[in-house]
Order: C-alpha cells, then sequence, then structure tokens
C-alpha cells in the first residue's frame, strides 16, 4: 500500500506527472458521460439539409479522466443500407487508448457499446437506415445520451440517472397520443350516426316527395313546397299546466356547446338565426301533448332538456329545437 498526493511544485524533477496520473486525479472528480451543459451536449440530429448523413451538436464528454470538446457541429456521412434489409448502426464518443485520442466515430451496422483496456465508447445515438431510403430523418435517431447503461451524463463525484426520467416522458407522451386517437375515433363514430340519422330523415322526405308527385309533377311539387306540413312526430311532452297551451318551435343550427367556441356560426343563440317552424299539436289530455314538425326540421333520436315549467330544448348532431307552451 502506498500514500500518493497531487499536485506540487517540480524542483529539478522531483515531481513529474504522466499523463495517467491526471487522468486518475479527473476522473475521482467527474463520472463518464456527456457534459450536459456545454454546447448541446452532443446530440445527434438530422441534417439541416436532408440526405444521408447527420450532425452531432458542439458539446464536450469525460471517459475515463480524459476529455473531449467538439466547438461546432460535426457531420456524419451514412452508408446507404442496400434493398434488401434495413441497418441499425451507431454514433459514439469513443476513447482510444493506443491511439491516444477520444473523439466521435461512427459504427455502420453495430449497436454494442466496446469497453475494454483499449477501447471505451459513450453511445450518443443509434440510427436506423432503412433499406431503399436516400434520407435521414429526425424519426430514425434514437438519442442514447440519457441512458445510463451505454451513456450518461457527467456529473461530480456522483452519477445522475436520467434513464427514469426520459421513461416517464415517454410514456406521457404515449399516453396522451393515445388519448387523442381515441378522441378522433369517437368523434369520428359520431360524425357517421349523424350521417346515418339525417340520410334516414331524406330518404323518408324523398320518398315522401315522390308518392306526393306521381300524379302532377308541377303543381304538387309546389304545394309540397307551400305546405311544409307539419306531419312528422318530433316529441312527447308530459307538464303539469293542467291545460291546452298553444305551441311554439323555434329552430337553429349549431347553437352554443353543439361544437367547439369559436366554430359556430353567427346568429342570436351563439349560432343561426332563430326561424319558427309550423307544428301540429295532439292534446293526449291537460298534462301531455305530442308535437309534429315538417320532415325538414325532424330529428331521429334527440336529446330533450327540460329548461323550465314551459320550455324544451332538443339538440341532435348540430340542430337545435326549442318548444315554448305559451299561456293560454
Amino acid at each position: 500500500m502506498a500514500i500518493t498526493s497531487f499536485p506540487f511544485q517540480d524542483i529539478a524533477g522531483d515531481r513529474l506527472y504522466s499523463d495517467v496520473e491526471f487522468a486518475k486525479y479527473y476522473a475521482q472528480l467527474f463520472q463518464n458521460g456527456v457534459i450536459a451543459t456545454i454546447g448541446n451536449g452532443l446530440q445527434v440530429k438530422q441534417a439541416s439539409t436532408p440526405g444521408m448523413s447527420v450532425l452531432v451538436s458542439a458539446g464536450a464528454c469525460v471517459i475515463n479522466g480524459r476529455q473531449m470538446i467538439n466547438d461546432a457541429d460535426h457531420s456524419i456521412v451514412i452508408s446507404a443500407a442496400g434493398s434488401v434489409s434495413d441497418r441499425y448502426d451507431s454514433v459514439v464518443a469513443q476513447l482510444n487508448m493506443p491511439n491516444r485520442i477520444l473523439t466521435i466515430a461512427y459504427k455502420e451496422g453495430s449497436t454494442a457499446v466496446q469497453r475494454d483496456a483499449n477501447i471505451y465508447e459513450l453511445q450518443l445515438a443509434t440510427i436506423k437506415v432503412a433499406k431503399n431510403v436516400s434520407v435521414i430523418t429526425a424519426a430514425d435517431i434514437t438519442d442514447k445520451r440519457g441512458s445510463a447503461t451505454v451513456c450518461g451524463y457527467s456529473t461530480p463525484y456522483e452519477k445522475v440517472n436520467l434513464t427514469d426520467i426520459e421513461a416517464q416522458f415517454s410514456a406521457l407522451w404515449n399516453t396522451a397520443y393515445d388519448a387523442a386517437s381515441a378522441q378522433m375515433d369517437t368523434d369520428t363514430a359520431t360524425l357517421q350516426t349523424m350521417l346515418t340519422d339525417q340520410q334516414a330523415l331524406f330518404n323518408a322526405w324523398f320518398a315522401d316527395l315522390q308518392d306526393t308527385l306521381a300524379t302532377n309533377v308541377e303543381a304538387n311539387l309546389q304545394a309540397q313546397i307551400d305546405a311544409l306540413d307539419a306531419s312528422t312526430l318530433l316529441t312527447t311532452i308530459t307538464h303539469n299546466l293542467n291545460e291546452y297551451p298553444h305551441v311554439r318551435a323555434l329552430a337553429w343550427d349549431y347553437g352554443i356547446g353543439l361544437i367547439g367556441l369559436g366554430n359556430e356560426a353567427a346568429g342570436l343563440f351563439g349560432g343561426t338565426n332563430v326561424v319558427t317552424v309550423p307544428c301540429a299539436v295532439e292534446y293526449l289530455n291537460r298534462q301531455g301533448l305530442k308535437v309534429s314538425i315538417p320532415v325538414g326540421y325532424a330529428m331521429l333520436t334527440p336529446t330533450v332538456t327540460q329548461l323550465n315549467s314551459r320550455e324544451w330544448l332538443l339538440t341532435s348532431g348540430t340542430k337545435s329545437l326549442q318548444i315554448t307552451l305559451m299561456e293560454v
């Protein structure tokens, strides 16, 4: 066992220090890894002009007490993969003791990390080189700097492991993506239901129009347009007014709450302007009635909301209908 101390002023050659001693000193201060605070931390990224190359950003790293500094973007040309299969390459910071150099190296067809007495590597990124491609994009590059297994970040005294943080971010991103995809699927299903309902209403109207026009095309078409016959049942209302009230029906499209804010049309109710709708009423008794309207305003399965003792709101898709029981 021996006790050593370092460094002291040299007097007549009694305190000469080698690179090994300096490297051992710095290795005790800094863990192996990328220095996150210098430049962009040796990030491997897509070339500014897309093609078969990547850039290693400015930055620095420490390996076994030796330091490498890259003060500008370093370009690496990527070999094509051919037409048979994809290939996976890697970019590393490589300490080569026999050659006395710490530099950036490109490993074609390999994602392995070499660490022995002669070579020690920090894997900065892996690159997927797909067959028959002529451009390497950001999506092909996997950043490995945060992996404590193959790279990691250099810090004084204690290794900082960012693997779990990056994994958490990746999980949060995937969750957000899945939620957005599910919402898009739901919106698509809702739109399909609306289209199906509208198709059914159109088919019913068109069939009725064909029957009406069977004998006298011109006269009956004019009658169909003018009449707007309120013969399609809209809803049944139960109330406690104990009377036979007059009924008023109002209609509009794109009301408040039916679509996102800022997308609705301009009008009195947050949508299109309100129009009165012809309606026919069948009184079941003094507490109930049925309301029928023209087929053009019909709703197959509306959502019915009672606003107060005399008003009901019916919505379906982008359509709204308000039924008001007027005072007698």
